[in-house]
Formats: structure tokens, C-alpha cells, sequence
């Protein structure tokens, strides 16, 4: 069995439907082809901060269904870049930063779409703070920015999404 794409670097990519996150997915995915590294997405789904998730009777079926959206989104998001890097699209339950910063524990670097909602502004910060990793947020443009100074191997401003 061949291990070497274990030995590769790890990009870990928070997947969420919004165009910022589609634009996230792909910015991870052509700086992993660049440093011949893997990705990681990584769907987070916390059931006690969704009201519509809790009262979900059947969360065995929500969770393959997630999987399915996630799956749908790496495969349409990437287009011709699906087959040029190792992704794999990964399901954890609990609380978004935790769970982020815990994915996160072995990447190089954690890359995440710009917040939509006024309410999830914060959000980059509170995941670089629990990340041990630097964290990278990208807006719907394909422009990345840093979230914290350990960042400094990451590129920002600079768009790689449909450009090269």
C-alpha cells in the first residue's frame, strides 16, 4: 500500500455553501497543486447551535445528506481541478471552531470563505486563536487575506481562483 500522499502537506479547507466558501475551496486547491499537497474538507456540522438541525428526527439520514451536498459542492466547485489534487471531503459534528481547529492540528494551513452574516464576522479570528496552524479567509473574489501573523507562509491578496 502505497502511504505517500500521507507524507504530503496538508491544506484543510472548512467547506460551507456560500460563494465565499466555493471560492475558498478553490484557492485551497491550486495552492495545494502548487506545493503538491493534499486538501482536506472539512464540513461542520453542529447540531446544537442549528435550531432546524436539533429538531431534525432523523439525523442519520441529515448526515449522509450533508456528505452528499459536500461531495456535490467539491466536485462542481472544482470542475477540471477535481482530478489534480488529493481532496477528501470529511464530516465532523460539534462546535465550528473546535472542530476547525482540531481538523486543522496537522495542516500547514486552514483556509476559510469570508463570513456572509454580519452575526459570523468574528469567525476567522476565533478560529485562528484555537488554530494551531495559520489561517488564510478568502472572499468570494478568490482574494486571500491573513488572519493572524503566524500566517506568514500563506499568500494573501492575491486572486488564484480562475487565474493563472
Amino acid at each position: 500500500m502505497d502511504n505517500s500522499h500521507m507524507t504530503k502537506e496538508l491544506i484543510v479547507v472548512a467547506l460551507d455553501h456560500t460563494p465565499a466558501g466555493t471560492a475558498a475551496l478553490r484557492w485551497a486547491v491550486d495552492w495545494a497543486i502548487e506545493r503538491d499537497a493534499r486538501v482536506l474538507t472539512v464540513r461542520v456540522h453542529d447540531v446544537a447551535a442549528r435550531a432546524d438541525l436539533a429538531l431534525e428526527r432523523d439525523l442519520p439520514g441529515e448526515r449522509a445528506r450533508a456528505v452528499m451536498r459536500a461531495n456535490e459542492q467539491v466536485i462542481g466547485g472544482l470542475g477540471s481541478r477535481a482530478n489534480a489534487v488529493s481532496v477528501t471531503v470529511s464530516l465532523v459534528e460539534g462546535a465550528l471552531v473546535s472542530r476547525l481547529g482540531r481538523a486543522a492540528e496537522r495542516a500547514s494551513l486552514l483556509v476559510l470563505g469570508q463570513p456572509q452574516s454580519a452575526d459570523h464576522q468574528d469567525l476567522p479570528d476565533a478560529v485562528a486563536r484555537g488554530c494551531s496552524c495559520p489561517v488564510v479567509v478568502v472572499d468570494e473574489a478568490g482574494v486571500a487575506r491573513r488572519v493572524s501573523e503566524s500566517s506568514a507562509t500563506a499568500p494573501a491578496g492575491r486572486a488564484r481562483s480562475g487565474s493563472r
